[in-house]
């Protein structure tokens, strides 16, 4: 019954060939109103694009999305050489700066939550990904961003910064990221 009335109200289509469904263009509507009814988008993009030019990188604002983030504003400079992310793109939590610095933001009670969801994911890999979390906590409380050079992908560095609003609209977080080649640690 669900997936008729959504095929009725014209979010999903049926792909007879393949005996599937897909999400259709009325599915847009959704998360577009969503994206323009987020405030925060239009008062963080200038200076979003504005550190973009000035570091040559890629600048993204993300929300939390289960274990990941999702991109709901990304500005790029015009010189630098782009990573392939866009809008809507997602990001794990665990390895990233921006993840980072949103785990570091959280409440403590809904951090320990996603860790211990985070450890049974990552498995074998938990004890390196924690340490890396550890860390960026520390270097949140000390330098006031968080750092992921080559461990989200090797050929990826970037920072990350939490972002709370006073109005209580949820945590966001952003990022300054670029080919490795381009950003080093320092």
């Amino acid at each position: 019954r669900l997936t008729y009335t959504l095929t009725q109200l014209g979010y999903l289509s049926h792909l007879e060939r393949l005996e599937k469904y897909q999400l259709a263009p009325g599915a847009l509507a959704i998360g577009y109103s969503t994206l323009t009814n987020m405030r925060i988008r239009q008062v963080a993009r200038p200076h979003m694009q504005a550190l973009a030019n000035y570091a040559g990188a890629s600048v993204a604002l993300g929300s939390r999305d289960r274990l990941n983030l999702l991109y709901v504003e990304h500005c790029r400079a015009k010189s630098a050489v782009m990573l392939r992310l866009d809008l809507g793109s997602r990001i794990p939590i665990a390895t990233t700066a921006m993840g980072r610095a949103m785990l570091a933001a959280l409440p403590e009670k809904e951090r320990d939550w996603l860790l211990r969801h985070i450890a049974r994911r990552e498995s074998k890999r938990w004890p390196k990904v924690r340490t890396g979390i550890e860390r960026a906590q520390k270097d949140l409380a000390s330098r006031g961003f968080t750092l992921s050079v080559g461990e989200w992908q090797t050929d990826v560095t970037a920072v990350g910064v939490p972002l709370v609003p006073a109005d209580g609209s949820g945590i966001f977080a952003f990022n300054c990221g670029a080919p490795a080649f381009q950003f080093n640690r320092e």
